[in-house]
């Protein structure tokens, strides 16, 4: 099959034509469906072709298990498998999305739970993230951590910097710790767009976490469909928090847009091959938060403000990768 051949599928019963509408192999040799059809349960997505076979971006069609591609108008019937993996299950219109399964490592992945129900065991509502008595208690373990860096010579991201006597200012820290934690919510949701999920910025309401002060904080997301957006989402909530407690507004803003661009680092550690679909997730993200026009996320991206971590040394050396500063 070449990028453009139009497909029809053959040999099972067939959605409704308008749903379908024509779909075609584009040049990454990807069939886009562009409408939902939950009577049929096929994919609603992307379908995603390798050699031989076929793969359901969102995993929804589990009760498929082997279609045939027939170039129109002319050609020989194409037999493809479907691929059923198991990091994907589909409950009514949530996906339970198995991050772990799909190859993400402790730093991406998070538990899942339904809308209606509420993890066992240890877990707090995420919305005790922005009373004051859990943000004082994070701050302020992220300040020890930091006085131990600048006190031991620890700062330097990767590079060497002098240990350094003195204080770490609070700002430095509301900074460092609002950016933890927003990436620890984002990076997920980059993750799942760039696997073929649609969904939504979780809100407050639909997370839950438990309540330890290393990273990464556990974390368990209800997943629900729908197109991102930042308005009311966790991760805007919490930005606010900070700002209301001293944080630069435009540091906040930026370490959001920041949080946005690392999650293709993060994505592309543990998945190589999702390099590209991470950059296009997170992009369409990044826009949200970061107007400039023409803004990319990844590896060119730079932030328009400092996140202030250098200043835990003292040394421009410990600047991070994406800091107006380089």
């Amino acid at each position: 099959m070449s990028p453009g051949t139009d497909l029809s599928l053959r040999g099972l019963p067939q959605p409704p034509s308008s749903w379908w509408q024509n779909p075609r192999l584009d040049k990454d040799r990807r069939i886009r469906v562009p409408q939902p059809c939950p009577r049929w349960g096929f994919c609603t997505r992307i379908l995603v072709t390798v050699p031989g076979r076929l793969s359901c971006a969102c995993h929804q069609p589990r009760s498929l298990r082997r279609i045939s591609v027939l170039p129109t108008p002319r050609g020989p019937k194409i037999p493809i498998q479907l691929l059923l993996p198991p990091w994907g299950k589909h409950h009514g219109c949530v996906d339970i999305i198995d991050l772990t399964a799909a190859g993400f490592d402790e730093w991406v992945s998070v538990e899942n739970h339904r809308s209606n129900e509420a993890p066992a065991n240890s877990w707090l509502p995420a919305t005790q993230l922005v009373t004051p008595e859990v943000m004082d208690r994070r701050i302020n373990h992220t300040h020890e951590a930091m006085l131990a860096q600048r006190h031991e010579g620890r700062a330097g991201h990767g590079h060497d910097v002098a240990a350094a006597p003195g204080p770490v200012a609070r700002r430095v820290t509301l900074s460092a710790t609002q950016l933890g934690i927003v990436a620890r919510l984002v990076v997920p949701v980059v993750t799942a767009r760039a696997l073929g999920h649609d969904v939504i910025f979780p809100r407050l309401e639909d997370l839950w976490f438990q309540d330890v002060l290393q990273a990464p904080i556990p974390v368990s997301v209800a997943w629900k469909p729908g197109s991102a957006k930042i308005t009311d989402s966790a991760v805007e909530r919490i930005t606010d928090a900070f700002i209301v407690a001293g944080l630069s507004k435009i540091i906040a803003r930026d370490n959001l847009a920041s949080a946005v661009s690392t999650s293709v680092v993060m994505i592309s550690r543990c998945r190589p091959d999702l390099r590209q679909a991470a950059i296009d997730a997170a992009t369409e993200l990044l826009i949200m938060v970061d107007p400039r026009p023409g803004v990319t996320a990844g590896p060119g991206f730079h932030r328009r403000s400092c996140c202030l971590y250098y200043q835990v040394s003292g040394s421009r050396m410990a600047c991070c990768g994406d800091c107006v500063l380089v």
